[in-house]
């Protein structure tokens, strides 16, 4: 069972060999695991391979949008909720809309929640990993597109900017709610 590390302890990710069916397989088991990391964290939307000490390029993350990645891609009915794996993935602007303020919090950082500076929308480039419709085996999709749900959008990038060892004190600032 993964667990998160100390704030000291997250390496860096590194890119994720997709090579082969071994790796692949891999990558889905770990994916499972993350996604079971995140379920059990009632208030994680995500989860990044390197806060559990993997140093890989990968993530978990719980999409809000009525037509979530897999089916926009591929035509893939899925519910709302619903964990995706991505693995070697970069964002990037997609258009000049103005920044949103993001308030979130992290499970390497219990507790405490930062007021972060987000792109409303993204454009992402990586892969999905999930089993092929036809024959079931574990395949890695190639993602190349827009991301227009800004809940989407804002958990997308901060589990991004874990595998580039930035957590969200590097890049906000602490928020305090007032009563």
């Amino acid at each position: 069972m993964l667990s998160i590390v100390p704030v000291n302890d997250i390496p860096k990710g590194l890119d994720c060999d997709i090579s082969s069916q071994e790796s692949l397989d891999y990558l889905a088991f770990l994916g499972c695991q993350l996604i079971q990391l995140a379920m059990d964290n009632k208030y994680a939307l995500g989860v990044a391979a390197v806060q559990c000490g993997i140093p890989l390029k990968a993530f978990v993350a719980r999409s809000q949008s009525p037509y979530c990645i897999e089916e926009k891609l591929y035509g893939i009915g899925q519910h709302l909720d619903t964990y995706s794996m991505y693995v070697n993935c970069e964002y990037s602007r997609l258009n000049s809309d103005k920044n949103v303020d993001s308030i979130e919090g992290c499970l390497s950082l219990p507790g405490k929640t930062y007021k972060v500076k987000r792109y409303p929308t993204i454009h992402l480039r990586g892969k999905l990993i999930g089993p092929s419709i036809e024959t079931g085996e574990i395949i890695a999709m190639e993602v190349d597109m827009a991301v227009d749900n800004p809940y989407d959008s804002i958990v997308i990038q901060h589990e991004i900017q874990h595998q580039q060892g930035l957590l969200i004190s590097d890049v906000g600032e602490l928020y305090i709610r007032s009563l």
